[in-house]
């Protein structure tokens, strides 16, 4: 449902906030004042570069658009430039996204 995905934006925003946090005191404990400002600060940002691999692979490759999204580019791609296609385009964006609207509330 609509509130558990907000809830998990929220819990996820608050974790990584949490795990970074982990991450400087972690590495403040590891290295002295001296190493942390030489070369210690560089160990949480290299730390995080294979999750962001990974998140960054599952997001081009994973994650599909929606089927809103996907027409209206479509439709967009489809529009020369002239004033009444892009029209078209710009009833048929609203229209599509009023019915998004009115489906969602249902559930």
């Amino acid at each position: 449902s609509m509130g558990r995905c907000v809830a998990l934006i929220a819990i996820s925003g608050n974790m990584g906030f949490l795990l970074a946090r982990v991450a400087i005191w972690s590495s403040q404990w590891v290295f002295n004042e001296d190493e942390m400002l030489h070369w210690g600060w560089r160990w949480p940002f290299l730390s995080a570069f294979f999750p962001g691999v990974i998140s960054a692979s599952g997001r081009a490759f994973c994650l599909k658009e929606s089927e809103v999204f996907e027409a209206e580019q479509h439709l967009l791609e489809e529009s020369d430039s002239d004033d009444s296609d892009e029209e078209f385009v710009v009833k048929q964006t609203s229209q599509t996204r009023s019915k998004e609207r009115k489906s969602t509330r249902k559930h």
